[in-house]
């Protein structure tokens, strides 16, 4: 449930009393965007969160409180042609002219906040041109704000993620990419953000520019051992990968990498146990192909696994087999039949290698 209620302000600026709308409380149901913009009921309160004084155009959470060095910024030309710029949103500039204050404050993480929250107005309003510059004044101020030791994430890998997200949703995939290593290898990032920016690895991956939610990164929850969360959801978004460079479902995909983990694994057990009394069963699997599902359970019982462990087992083996395959084809000559090119191969061992590492 959402409350609000009105209250008379008086702006710091010039001294005009206003009323303006406050909000009391609201609810998020469901997971945010990817850039942390709120679900349920949240998601249509974004008019209370800046007020305006209708008579200077002062922008503020709060304009009977002053952003600091404010005063000569609000009268200035800069800001008056931003309060009135005809490309936003009216809602978009006030929170564009309120991240102007905080820049000019030194404010640097607020002023991206701010200019983040024209980016949801924009989006709203579906002006595609405002969503980009606002997404892009928002890097900049929030590349300040790192410059400067100011946080506006509250977790490690999260200002990485949502850097991320802003750069992928303007088409600047490079940078995206760029972001979400860091992320991915600063050492400190939980499991639950590396698999967020492994997500946002994915969408960059496929040239993805829509907004996406949490609630579409896939988790595999195991509460006997919580580390096969990043694990699995490594495996899935390398699966997703290889099915985008071979132009295959993810489901043949998944297929080809376990009979290719089978097999893998099978000439593995025949050069390290020669006098193995399962020999001749590894020789008829491997030459007829053999059925995935006997095959399955063949490594299950030898491994002293589950059944469903061992698929994530036997896919890692195939993603390494497969690896080893696009190495050679990047080593020799093109041939008429090669499904990838060498230049795309180079790139998709990168990206696997970063992911399996």
């Amino acid at each position: 449930m959402t409350t609000i209620f009105d209250e008379n302000e008086i702006c710091v600026i010039c001294g005009e009393s206003s009323t303006q709308i406050i909000l009391g409380s609201t609810s998020s149901s469901g997971e945010p965007d990817l850039d942390m913009r709120p679900n349920g009921l949240a998601r249509s309160t974004l008019g209370t969160l800046i007020h305006k004084c209708p008579k200077c155009g002062y922008c503020a959470p709060n304009i009977s409180q002053s952003i600091e060095k404010s005063l000569g910024v609000v009268t200035g030309k800069i800001y008056q042609q931003q309060l009135c710029n005809p490309h936003f949103p009216e809602l978009a500039n006030a929170f564009l002219c309120c991240a102007l204050l905080y820049n000019n404050a030194g404010q640097y993480s607020d002023a991206g906040w701010g200019s983040l929250h024209a980016v949801w107005v924009c989006d709203d309003a579906e002006s595609v041109s405002g969503s980009k510059e606002c997404r892009r004044k928002t890097v900049e101020l929030w590349k300040k704000a790192l410059e400067f030791g100011q946080e506006f994430g509250r977790e490690a890998g999260v200002e990485e993620s949502i850097m991320a997200d802003l750069l992928r949703r303007s088409g600047r995939f490079k940078l995206a990419m760029s972001y979400c290593n860091v992320g991915l290898t600063n050492g400190e990032t939980e499991k639950w953000n590396l698999n967020i920016l492994l997500f946002q690895k994915a969408l960059i991956n496929q040239r993805d520019i829509t907004c996406h939610s949490l609630a579409e990164i896939p988790v595999e929850k195991d509460e006997e051992d919580p580390t096969r969360i990043t694990i699995d959801t490594k495996l899935f978004y390398c699966t997703e990968l290889i099915a985008l460079a071979e132009h295959s479902s993810k489901a043949e995909t998944k297929q080809r990498l376990i009979k290719e983990g089978i097999r893998s694994y099978l000439r593995y057990k025949l050069i390290s146990d020669p006098s193995s009394e399962d020999r001749v069963a590894y020789e008829a699997h491997m030459k007829s192909e053999g059925n995935t599902a006997a095959g399955i359970e063949q490594v299950a019982h030898l491994e002293h696994r589950p059944k469903s462990e061992t698929e994530y087992f036997l896919i890692q083996k195939g993603i390494n087999s497969y690896l080893d395959q696009l190495k050679e084809a990047v080593k020799s000559k093109p041939s008429a039949g090669q499904r990838i090119s060498k230049r795309e191969a180079t790139r998709l061992i990168a990206e696997l290698e970063s992911l399996i590492c």
